[in-house]
Parts: C-alpha cells; structure tokens; sequence
C-alpha cells in the first residue's frame, strides 16, 4: 500500500459492507462483489485481540469517531497494516484507512500481542467464552496504555492520528477536480466508441447491400443457364461473395466491441465517496 494511498469501506449499523473503493479491491485481494453484502470482520487478522474491536465498536455506537491501527487479512492468507478512521453516518459507518506511520505504531502491536495472547491463554486454559474474552483484552489494552502514558484509549488515539491525516482533505480537493477532466475524457472516448460503432454499421449495411447485388447477379446468370458460358465470371463473383459475407461478420464484430467499449462513468457517485471521505475526517473530534 503507497503512502499517499487511501481507501475506504461504508458498512450497515450492523458491519455489513455495503461499498469500497478499487484500492480497497486491490490491497485485500477480494473482488468487489465478495465484499459487499460480507461482513466487515471478512478481512479482520485472527491475531487481531477482540478486545480492540470491542473498544472501536463501544465508540462507535456512542456515535463518536474512532482511529485505530488495524491488521487485516488479504483473500490469500497474507496481512497488510493500516491506520483506520472510523465515523458513526445516519445509516452505517464509513472507514478511511491509510499507510501507518509514526511512533506509536511499534507500541500498538506490541499491545496487540499482549492483549490477544491473554485472550487466547483464557479461552484455551480457562474455557472463557470469546465475548468476555473480548472484554479481557479490552481491559489489558486499556491497563498496557496507561503504563504507557495514556490515561485512555482515547487519548492515545489523538496522538496516534497519523499527521499525514491532515492532508487528507486536500488529496479529496484534487481527487474532485479531477473528476471533472477524467469525466470530460471519459465522454469524448465515449463519443468516439460511438461514432465509431454508427459507422461500422454504415459501413456493414452498404457491404451486405453489394454482397446481395453480387447474389442476385450470379442468380441471373444461373437461370438463364449462362454459367458455362460465363463461368470464367461467375468465379470472381463467388470469390466475392465468400468474401463480402466474412467483411460483414467482421465489421458486425467490430461495432459490437466499439459499443461494449464504453465506459459507464458516474462523476456524481465519485463526488459523494470524497464527501463521505471528508465525513470521516471532519466529524467530531476524537476525544
């Protein structure tokens, strides 16, 4: 994942993924339409302690923005980190996730495997069910943060916030005014496609007219029993029609590929996955 990447999810109220950009798509290695409609913990890491997913999901039902640093699993098994934003919408949720960076980044995986390592010794040893366990690890990442310095997760979070947060909005500024050009681009290749499938058709229908000229005409000399008078000319004649048949064919193929060339391009959806990026980063402070 490049560092002046992002990419974003929205779920339902109950973590049901309902949308995610491409980079989403490629980093997880999961298509489009494996996402949505799964639930997000899909690609949560099982080293991942619940208790940290117990702290996100207590803010987020309290309607307050989280951040957190998150190991997630791709389709095939390996892992990737990010640095993840969440923010309660009217409806669901929305998460913008980043490269990690800074200092505390080597302090919350250290915390990570101390906290999912009592949740396993206590599920294994202690046959605790997974939800108090959860709460275990919920307990010890907040006790491991004090130790730390942090009087609570949430402050931790404030200075865990990646700097390169900030220029997040602005990244959103251009992504929009690009849009504009990527959107005028999109329609004149569009206009070509279709340009240049109305006139494959054009061209298709004269060729198939010349072709039955040349059919009736062979017709004609069949009939009136001229062919081995004239079969020095009726050769060419089939020849040609062999051929005019095989040239429309390609020209209908070839105004089929030209119409199922154009791209589908919706600036407005675009416009409204920056906004929801801006909700997440604009939202109430994390406190």
């Amino acid at each position: 994942m490049g560092d002046q990447e992002l990419f974003f999810s929205t779920t339902d109220r109950r973590g049901v993924i309902r949308e995610g950009n491409s980079v989403f798509v490629r980093i997880s290695g999961f298509e489009l339409e494996e996402l949505v409609g799964a639930p997000h913990n899909t690609v949560r890491h099982p080293d991942m302690p619940g208790g940290l997913f117990r702290l996100v999901w207590d803010g987020l039902q309290a309607g307050r923005p989280m951040g957190a640093y998150m190991r997630n699993r791709t389709k095939d098994g390996r892992f990737y980190w990010v640095f993840a934003t969440m923010s309660p919408l009217r409806d669901g949720y929305v998460s913008v996730r980043m490269a990690p960076r800074g200092p505390l980044f080597e302090l919350a995986k250290r915390v990570y495997a101390q906290a999912a390592h009592a949740e396993r010794t206590a599920i294994q040893t202690n046959a605790m069910n997974r939800r108090d366990a959860a709460l275990l690890g919920k307990a010890h990442i907040e006790d491991a943060l004090r130790q730390g310095g942090f009087s609570s997760y949430e402050e931790f979070m404030l200075h865990a916030l990646p700097e390169a947060l900030t220029a997040v909005p602005s990244l959103c500024d251009a992504a929009e005014a690009g849009i504009v050009e990527m959107s005028a681009q999109v329609q004149q290749v569009n206009a070509a496609l279709d340009d240049g499938a109305e006139l494959v058709a054009e061209a298709g229908a004269r060729l198939e007219k010349f072709r039955l000229f040349l059919g009736q005409w062979r017709n004609l000399v069949l009939r009136h029993q001229a062919g081995h008078v004239l079969s020095d000319r009726v050769r060419p004649i089939d020849e040609e029609l062999f051929t005019g048949w095989e040239s429309v064919e390609l020209l209908r193929r070839v105004g089929r590929r030209c119409e199922s060339a154009v791209v589908p391009f919706e600036p407005a959806a675009l416009r409204t996955h920056l906004n929801r990026i801006r909700v997440a980063l604009s939202g109430p402070a994390l406190s």
